[in-house]
C-alpha cells in the first residue's frame, strides 16, 4: 500500500502489513522520511493522518518501526529541508506539527526533538544558520502549547533544559531575540530578559545597591531569585559593568571593582550551592571573551576577598567532573595555582 492509498482507505493495520512484508528495517527510515517529505505538499488532514499511522508504527508494532529508526528517518527529511522549502515555504512549520504530535503522543521527547532539528541540514547545523531550525522548534513548541496548555509547554520547555536562543542564526543579535519572542507570544519562556534588562540598566546608571534589591524585590517573584538562571544573570551583568575591557593587568586593574556590587551578589548566594552559579557564570563570561589571560584568576580571587563566594563553593566546583559549562578545562588551568593557594589560605589567615 502506497502512502497515498493510506491516506485513502485509512486502515493502518493494511499499511503496517504492507512495511512489513518489504522485510527491509534497514529501508524504514528512508520510509519515514519519504512519507514526512511528501506530506509537505498535502492538507492538513493527511498529515495528520501520517502522524497517527507514525504513532501506531512506534506504539502498537514496537518492533516494526524502531525509536532509531523514526528518528534517524526525521532526520532524512531534515537534511533535505533548504530544498524542500523552495516549492513547500510553509514546510517547516509542517514538519514542527509532525513532530509536535510525536511529542504530545510521547514516542519522543522534546529534547531529543530539539538536538535532531539543531543538527539537522546537509551539514550539521546548517538549518540553523539558515533560521531554518528556530522555524521548526518554534512551531513544535506552539503545537505543544494548543494541545496542552502554556503551563505543560513551559514545564517541557524547563525540563528539556533546551535554550531557544541557541536556534538563533549566528547573525541574530540579542535583541532580535527578544523581538522574535514577542512575535511568536513566548515571552513568558524568558521571564529573566525584562529583569536583565532593568537590572543592566541600573547598573549602568550606577544606581544604589539597595535600589536595585528593593526593585527585585517589588517586581522578581521569590521561587524566580531563586533560580540559577537568574543568578548567573544577576553575575554576568555586575561583570559586565565592572571588568575592564582593555588591559594587560586584571590583577591590577581589576582590583576593588567588585566592592560597590559585592552586597548585592551576597543577598541572593548566601550558601555554597548558590554561590556556585556565580562561579558558573564567571566562567561563561572568560570564555566569552576568549579566557583573556590572569582575568578568571583576578575574578576568583576578588569574589573570594569581598566573600562573594567563599571556599567551599570553589572547591567544589574544582571537584565537580561532571560540569560540562564551555570552557571548564580552560578556566582549571587558568586558576590551578590560585586554588593551590586557596587550601592553605583559611589556615594563614587562622
Amino acid at each position: 500500500m502506497a502512502i497515498k492509498e493510506y491516506y485513502s482507505v485509512i486502515d493502518m493495520d493494511e499499511a503496517a502489513l504492507c512495511m512489513d512484508e518489504l522485510k527491509a528495517p534497514w529501508f524504514h527510515s528512508k520510509i519515514v522520511s519519504q512519507w514526512v517529505t511528501d506530506s509537505f505538499d498535502r492538507n492538513n488532514v493527511e498529515r495528520d493522518l501520517l502522524a497517527k499511522l507514525l504513532i501506531y508504527l512506534c506504539n502498537e508494532k514496537p518492533n516494526l518501526l524502531s525509536h532509531e529508526q523514526l528518528l534517524t528517518g526525521l532526520g532524512i527529511s531534515l537534511s533535505s529541508l533548504e530544498e524542500t522549502v523552495v516549492d513547500a515555504p510553509r514546510a517547516p512549520e509542517f514538519f514542527g506539527v509532525i513532530i509536535g504530535k510525536l511529542v504530545v503522543a510521547e514516542i519522543l521527547s522534546f529534547a531529543e526533538s530539539a538536538r535532531i532539528i539543531k543538527e539537522g541540514g546537509l551539514e550539521p547545523g546548517h538549518l540553523l544558520e539558515l533560521g531554518l531550525a528556530l522555524d521548526v522548534i518554534t512551531s513544535v513548541l506552539e503545537f505543544v502549547r494548543r494541545e496542552k496548555g502554556e503551563v505543560a509547554m513551559t514545564d517541557m520547555y524547563r525540563t528539556s533544559r533546551l535554550q531557544l536562543e541557541d536556534f538563533m542564526p549566528c547573525d541574530k543579535k540579542q535583541g532580535e531575540f527578544e523581538a522574535f519572542l514577542e512575535k511568536k507570544k513566548l515571552q513568558f519562556l524568558y521571564p529573566l530578559i525584562p529583569v536583565e534588562n532593568q537590572i543592566s540598566e541600573f547598573l549602568m546608571q550606577g544606581q544604589p545597591v539597595e535600589q536595585i534589591l528593593k526593585w527585585v524585590e517589588l517586581n522578581v517573584p521569590p521561587p524566580l531569585q531563586l533560580e540559577p538562571e537568574f543568578l548567573k544573570m544577576l553575575t554576568i551583568q555586575v561583570l559586565r559593568c565592572c571588568v575592564p575591557r582593555c588591559t594587560l593587568d586584571y590583577e591590577k586593574d581589576f582590583k576593588g571593582k567588585l566592592v560597590p556590587y559585592a552586597p548585592l551578589l551576597r543577598h541572593f548566594a548566601p550558601s555554597r550551592h548558590k554561590q556556585r552559579h556565580y562561579i558558573t557564570a564567571i566562567q561563561l563570561f572568560a570564555n566569552e571573551l576568549d579566557h583573556p589571560v590572569g582575568l578568571m584568576t583576578a575574578l576568583f580571587n576578588n569574589f573570594y576577598v569581598d566573600e562573594v563566594i567563599l571556599e567551599d563553593a570553589y572547591f567544589s566546583w574544582q571537584d565537580d567532573i561532571e560540569d560540562t559549562t564551555p570552557g571548564k578545562d580552560k578556566a582549571i588551568r587558568e586558576v590551578g595555582k590560585w586554588l593551590s593557594w586557596l587550601t592553605q589560605a583559611p589556615e594563614t589567615q587562622n
